[in-house]
């Protein structure tokens, strides 16, 4: 049974019946079964995208004999069914959390490239596993492919786990890794190194080399990944942002509204301006903020202020759409969108009034910055907010007590800016400052 489903996933053939027939018999088809016809058959399911909620309980239920005879393809093939199932499998994930030690000195690094991704595609943190990975880095890196090893780098990222003689290694053959590499593979190494805030010159330097072909052969998500990594790490990276300039109008016609965020707030961050780039954002602003959630509308916009970009279409949607926008935004995304607005000279009522109407979460819930940057962008702008600024003189000894010099001078030249008194917050930056 396990063959024959194995070769339907393997060729791409979906059978409803006979996928049907194996979960109706899953108890004693996984009672009976080797670990390597078990793993098959959930490998089958979960290639061709088959939910099969009794075979997978029926694995948790024989987790532990299936770890302790299966061999590491074996338990490498079952977490990875889960994992792209979505399906959460405790016992399982403990047994080989367990088993570390021997699936990682025995498995090649594919097998355990697919064990770690799936324990960080469902959130499972395996301290264990990761540690044994550390271990045996230089052979891992030393034999596996280079989607493998990116795959191994983005498990520790997504978890968080800090893994030094891993990237070292990363680092160390980081020319064959980009030079063999595909646009996703070497994304993902360079996002993770980012994201754990690991410097590697070697694998920045070649991907810098191998722009041209990163780029050209790249989908806009890969491209994002890369350039978000660069910015993420202040490395500048002019063959590489030359290249995204060239491709722009690809990227941004094909990219969704994150990546092409994330492509622009890099460019803002490293001060790459990139014209033809702002320009296709600004040709496709109506689907990017009608698509977008409101932190890619926010870091859009506040790259185009950054870089001094009048983009008058999309700032134009942004306000069409600011009752949404505000709505399911947090504090921090709105003051970045206000201060782009003020920033540029833009007046959005619609906006500004949405900010007015949910002020007093505004001021609960965001920080001394966030709400200096808010009525900031109000006293820019000429835009009385009685309610905003009300919530600020309320709140004022929080925010003087937890903000710094300059969020509290922001915050006190906006009022004065605006005529309005703040007795309250001029009193606590006497007590708390002066």
């Amino acid at each position: 049974m396990a063959n024959t489903v194995w070769a339907c996933a393997t060729l791409g053939v979906k059978s409803p019946n006979l996928f049907s027939q194996v979960e109706k018999h899953a108890e004693r088809l996984v009672t009976e079964s080797t670990p390597q016809a078990i793993a098959n058959t959930v490998w089958a399911f979960a290639k061709l995208g088959v939910e099969s909620p009794n075979l997978f309980s029926q694995v948790e239920k024989h987790a532990e004999r299936l770890v302790k005879e299966g061999n590491p393809l074996d338990m490498a093939n079952n977490v990875w069914a889960c994992a792209t199932l979505g399906v959460k499998s405790p016992n399982l994930f403990s047994q080989v959390e367990k088993h570390a030690e021997r699936l990682v000195k025995e498995g090649n690094p594919q097998n355990i490239a697919n064990t770690v991704w799936a324990c960080a595609t469902l959130g499972v943190k395996s301290p264990n596993l990761f540690s044994q990975v550390e271990k045996h880095a230089e052979r891992l890196v030393k034999e596996g492919k280079p989607q493998e090893i990116a795959n191994t780098v983005w498990a520790c990222a997504t978890l968080g786990v800090k893994s030094p003689n891993l990237f070292s290694q990363v680092e160390k053959h980081a020319e064959r890794l980009v030079k063999e590499g595909n646009p996703q593979a070497i994304a993902n190494n360079v996002w993770a190194c980012a994201t754990l805030g690991v410097k590697s010159p070697n694998l920045f330097s070649q991907v810098e080399k191998h722009a041209e072909r990163l780029v050209k052969e790249g989908n806009p998500q890969n491209i994002a990944n890369t350039v978000w990594a660069f910015a993420k790490l202040g490395v500048q990276s002019p063959n590489l942002f030359s290249q995204v300039e060239k491709h722009a109008k690809r990227l941004v016609k094909e990219g969704n509204p994150q990546s092409i965020a994330n492509t622009v707030w890099a460019c803002a961050t490293l001060g790459v301006k990139s014209p033809n780039l702002f320009s296709q954002v600004e040709k496709h602003a109506e689907r990017l903020v009608k698509e977008g959630d409101s932190q890619n509308i926010a870091n859009t916009a506040w790259a185009c202020a950054t870089l001094g970009v009048k983009s008058p279409n999309l700032f134009s949607q942004v306000e069409k759409h600011a009752e949404r926008f505000v709505t399911e935004s947090i504090p921090q995304e709105i003051a970045n969108t206000v201060w782009a607005f003020a920033k540029l000279g833009v007046e959005s009522p619609n906006l500004f009034l949405q900010v007015e109407k949910h002020a007093e979460w505004l001021v609960k819930k965001g920080t001394p910055h966030e709400i200096a940057n808010t009525v900031w962008a109000c006293a820019t702008l000429g835009v009385k907010s009685p309610n905003l600024f009300s919530q600020v003189e309320k709140h004022a000894e929080l925010l003087v007590k937890e903000g710094n010099p300059q969020n509290i001078a922001k915050t006190v030249w906006a009022f004065e800016k605006l005529g309005l008194d703040s007795p309250s917050i001029l009193m606590h930056v006497e007590k708390h400052v002066v």
